[in-house]
């Protein structure tokens, strides 16, 4: 049974917070251009937890492989960052989420990561997608032209809603915002 977002938020104190992803030493160790091996312990700041209703998924983004040489670009993120992205949340899903139902939460290039496992990983793959309760992108735009490519996506209208984003974006005084939507 799916749960509405309001009743997991009361329930986040027993979700389980999966820091999911590569130290920047470990990263280096890393050829590019292949997903990193999440079925190796070392590769996850913390065994996902087993034990819990619900799993917050958290693309925690100082820790795995990122675009740190260049701006928060979606060509770069859609690169190495997305590739372990998508590795992690599908090994996880894998084998250690069980069914359960599930929080996606990603801050900044975080979010423009999980911005593209939303598009790419959970497009297709609908079972997965349909026990999502709520993906918390926070500090990237999620734009109209994004919803429109992607009519498995929605935001948020209600407290009860399930499978849907929450989204804010986080900007610097100054910063033009129509430069930052046609990032998407």
């Amino acid at each position: 049974m799916r749960k509405s977002c309001l009743s997991v938020l009361r329930e986040c104190a027993a979700c389980v917070v999966l820091a999911a992803f590569l130290s920047f030493e470990k990263a280096e160790a890393v050829e590019s251009s292949n997903a990193t091996d999440y079925s190796v312990a070392s590769h996850w700041m913390s065994a996902p937890a087993t034990n819990k209703a619900v799993d917050v998924f958290y693309l925690y983004a100082p820790f795995y492989r990122q675009a740190s040489l260049t701006p928060n670009d979606p060509v770069y993120v859609a690169g190495i960052p997305t590739t372990d992205g998508t590795a992690a949340f599908d090994y996880y899903t894998k084998n250690y989420n069980n069914g359960r139902p599930f929080i996606l939460a990603g801050h900044s290039q975080g979010a423009n990561t999980l911005a593209n496992l939303l598009s790419g990983y959970l497009k297709t793959n609908s079972t997965v997608l349909a026990r999502m309760i709520a993906a918390y992108v926070i500090g990237y735009p999620v734009t109209t032209e994004y919803l429109s490519n992607n009519p498995h996506l929605k935001f948020v209208s209600g407290s009860n809603d399930t499978g849907v984003i929450i989204s804010y974006n986080t900007e610097a005084p100054g910063v033009n915002p129509a430069d930052i939507r046609r990032r998407i």
